[in-house]
Parts: structure tokens; C-alpha cells; sequence
């Protein structure tokens, strides 16, 4: 009795520390891992991040502009006032703030402060002086246009790339679980060329005792010889293919290196609806594939270019308005307070200022060029939208398909299951010939290979619809 429970508590030990050792992950928990650890996903979310900022960074011209200068000055030119040289030197400091805004305004707020020394007079003066300015474009760029139409531009773009790194990212996840269902179906396989070369070991040994009693020829264990050889290539080969497998996807995931672990192969018979593996939130939609929507987007931006290319060929034309004030005194506090007191030594200014550049014939080409990319663009976009629309109905297609083989697949596989249950039967009771009996082990052995390949491709064609997506602001 005591040795009973001994035993019994060897084959526990032995079990558990077999599940313990061994890690099974589903293809969920594959994918995760590989999301967190792969370094092409990590560099995809910082490009996205990089992406991000670049864009943002495009509003930097309408940053504030701050611009400081100090001048030492020597001046020996002669004056209108008195007209004999002069020797003057002076000192000068500025500083200007400048804002412009997105409605095409710019503000200003400008001030000097200068000490001059004049020679003629050996005495000193000092200025003071600011000018507040606003600038209006009415024309190019009129209230912001260029500025609207550049922001819309961007964003499109964003939208765009993201888009395409999105895709590339569904690209190497889909990479990924077509490794997983190879190593899944590679894994099931192992299992069944193991059952076979244990069959095949059965059917030499029948064989030698049918010929020990005269009731088989030489000929006959020479088939069975060669059948286990054959078996025992096939499982070597298998064997020699997991190892790769596995260290391919172990180079992928630094934490799966070194580590025995095998994936679910029972995952390769579960079904999954498409919509689930859909990129976005909204299932509702039509799903769409997620080049053809960046493609879209592409389009969508270069119509955009176009428009601003348009408002780039108007003339500039700015409404400027100044006031300023100013202020010379012998005491340098002095003419700080008159440049800020209310006196008369103020300045105001308004006008309209024009500029054109007078090269029209190149700058027409550049309008030009921008609108006929648009108009490929839109072309393209479109054709993609109507090879999205067949490729989501081709999927569809292809899965009933592969629904339809696997069904046949199911019913070959149990028919010959069955069958080899009897020949196998026939064949201890020497009702059948060594010749017919491993015709039937083999076929029976492809049949039920057969069935797992449909379902192993079962499993990576659905992965194609993670291309797809029914979001129109799908991102990373």
C-alpha cells in the first residue's frame, strides 16, 4: 500500500512539473508579449510621437519673436544741417516683440534707447523712443487664408502617416500570427508524425511476426522497414522545423528566449469573427482597408496643397497702422519721460503696402503641378476605395471557402479514420496485405495532416482582416 502511494506521488511530481515547465500562450497572449517587447513596435509608438510634435512644431511661425541688438556706432558722414563732418559716436540698444497670428496679423512693440556722444558740441544726448505697429494681409494670406488652408493641409497629413504606420504595425502583427499558426500547426503535426512512427514500429513488429509463421514475404518487411524510415525522416524533419520556428520567434521576444513554451493548439479550432479583428471602434461601419484610407487622407491633403498653391500666386497686400513716440534730452531720464509722456512727439503712420513677384509663368507651373498631383491623387484614392470594397468580399469569400474544405476535410479525415481502425484490424487478422495496409495508414496520416492545414490557414486568412478598419481616425 505505502508503495502504492509512492508511485502515485511520483507520477503527480512528474505531471506537474511537466505543466510547470512547459508554457502554453494563446495567440492573444503571443501578440501582447510581442507588442510590449518587440523593438519594431516600440519604434512605431515613438515615430508616431515624433510625428506628433513634428507637425506641432509647423505653428512655430507664428510663434512670438523676441530680437535684441546693442550697436556701437561711429558716424563721420557730413549732416545737411550744417554741412561739415561731424564726429559722432553713440551707443544704441533695441528690443522688438513681434506676434503674428493666425488671421494673418502681426503686432509689433519695438523700443531704442541711444547715448551719443557729438564731438562738435563735446556734450552728450540721449534718445528714447518705441513704436507699436499692426500689419493686416488682405490679399495673399488675407485673414489667415494661407494659415487655414496650411493647418487643414497638416492635419491631413498627420492623418495620413499615422495611417501608415498603423498599417505597418497591423503589417508586423499579422507577421506574427502567421508565425504563431505555423508553430501551432508544426506543433500538431509533431504529435501526429509521433503517432505515426509508434504505428509505423507496430506495423514492423506485426510484420515480423507474420513472417516468422511463413504468413509474409521478405518483400513485405522491406515495406515496413521502409515506412518507419519514412516515418522517422518525416518526424526528424518536423522536430528540425519547430526548433527554427520557435528560435525565430524567441529572437522577436526576449522574454520567450530560453523559455519552454508552446502555443495553444487547440486555438487553431476556434473560430473568431472578423469584425472582432478589425482595427477601430465603430463595427457598424463598412470596413475599409487601411491603405486606402491613408491613401484618402493623401488625397484629401494634396487638394489642399493645391488651394494654397493658388493663394500663394496673389500679390502681397497689407493695411499697416504705427504709432510711436520719441523723445532727445541732455539727461537720459529726461528723454525716457518725454518719449512716454503725452507731448507732440509722436509718430503715426498707416498705409497700404504692395509686393509681387514678377516671375508669374514659374509660379503658375508650381499651381499647376500642385493640382494635377491632387487630381492623380483623388484618381488613385478612388480606386483604391472600389479595390478595398472587393478585397473585404473577397475575404469573406475566401473564409467560406476554407469554411467549405474543412468541412470536407473533417468528413475525409473521419472516414479514413475509421477505415484504418478496420484495415487495421484486417491486418492482425492477416485479412489484408502489407501492401494495402500502409497504402491506408499513409492516406489516413495525409487525411487528418489535411484537415489541420485548412484549419491552419483558416486561422491566418481571418488575420488579414486586421488590415482593415471601420474607423476614419484609426491610429496607434
Amino acid at each position: 500500500m505505502l508503495n502504492l502511494k509512492k508511485y502515485i506521488l511520483l507520477v503527480f511530481f512528474i505531471f506537474t512539473q511537466r505543466s510547470w515547465s512547459q508554457s502554453v500562450l494563446t495567440v492573444d497572449q503571443f501578440l501582447n508579449l510581442a507588442v510590449q517587447e518587440t523593438e519594431d513596435f516600440q519604434a512605431l509608438d515613438k515615430s508616431v510621437k515624433s510625428l506628433e510634435y513634428e507637425i506641432e512644431a509647423r505653428d512655430l511661425q507664428l510663434a512670438t519673436n523676441l530680437k535684441l541688438n546693442a550697436f556701437d556706432i561711429n558716424d563721420r558722414k557730413d549732416s545737411f544741417v550744417n554741412s561739415i563732418n561731424r564726429d559722432t559716436s553713440s551707443r544704441v540698444y533695441g528690443v522688438t516683440l513681434a506676434k503674428p497670428f493666425s488671421t494673418g496679423t502681426t503686432v509689433s512693440l519695438g523700443a531704442e534707447y541711444e547715448l551719443a556722444k557729438l564731438d562738435t558740441v563735446n556734450d552728450k544726448l540721449y534718445r528714447a523712443d518705441w513704436e507699436f505697429s499692426l500689419t493686416q494681409d488682405l490679399w495673399k494670406n488675407g485673414f489667415g487664408r494661407s494659415v487655414t488652408l496650411r493647418r487643414q493641409g497638416d492635419q491631413l497629413e498627420l492623418e495620413n502617416r499615422k495611417l501608415n504606420l498603423l498599417l505597418q504595425r497591423q503589417q508586423l502583427v499579422n507577421t506574427l500570427e502567421n508565425l504563431y499558426w505555423d508553430y501551432a500547426y508544426i506543433q500538431k503535426e509533431r504529435i501526429i508524425r509521433q503517432e505515426n512512427l509508434k504505428r509505423g514500429e507496430q506495423i514492423l513488429n506485426w510484420t515480423n511476426k507474420r513472417l516468422r509463421v511463413s504468413a509474409a514475404r521478405d518483400t513485405d518487411m522491406l515495406q515496413a522497414q521502409a515506412l518507419l524510415s519514412s516515418r522517422k525522416l518525416e518526424l526528424a524533419d518536423i522536430e528540425r522545423l519547430a526548433v527554427s520556428h520557435k528560435n525565430q520567434m524567441d529572437q522577436l521576444i526576449p522574454s520567450l528566449a530560453n523559455k519552454n513554451w508552446v502555443p495553444d493548439a487547440a486555438e487553431l479550432e476556434k473560430d473568431r469573427v472578423l469584425q472582432t479583428l478589425l482595427v477601430g471602434k465603430n463595427k457598424g461601419e463598412n470596413p475599409v482597408l487601411i491603405s486606402s484610407l491613408a491613401t484618402k487622407y493623401k488625397a484629401q491633403q494634396l487638394q489642399v496643397q493645391a488651394e494654397s498653391a493658388n493663394d500663394n500666386l496673389n500679390p502681397t497686400l497689407q493695411l499697416q497702422l504705427a504709432h510711436g513716440q520719441n523723445g532727445i534730452r541732455s539727461d537720459s531720464q529726461a528723454a525716457i519721460d518725454r518719449a512716454s509722456g503725452n507731448n507732440k512727439t509722436d509718430a503715426n503712420r498707416i498705409g497700404l503696402i504692395f509686393s509681387m513677384d514678377l516671375d508669374l509663368g514659374l509660379m503658375g507651373k508650381g499651381r499647376e503641378s500642385a493640382q494635377l498631383a491632387a487630381q492623380a491623387a483623388a484618381l488613385t484614392s478612388k480606386r483604391l476605395d472600389r479595390t478595398s470594397q472587393l478585397s473585404w468580399t473577397d475575404l469573406k469569400a475566401e473564409m467560406q471557402f476554407l469554411n467549405n474544405s474543412l468541412q470536407l476535410s473533417r468528413d475525409l479525415y473521419g472516414y479514413q479514420k475509421k477505415n484504418i481502425e478496420s484495415e487495421r484490424r484486417y491486418f492482425q487478422q492477416g485479412r489484408n496485405t502489407i501492401f494495402e495496409f500502409i497504402n491506408f495508414e499513409i492516406v489516413a496520416s495525409d487525411a487528418e495532416l489535411r484537415f489541420f492545414k485548412v484549419l491552419n490557414q483558416m486561422r491566418k486568412t481571418e488575420a488579414n482582416a486586421r488590415l482593415f478598419t471601420v474607423d476614419a481616425k484609426a491610429s496607434l
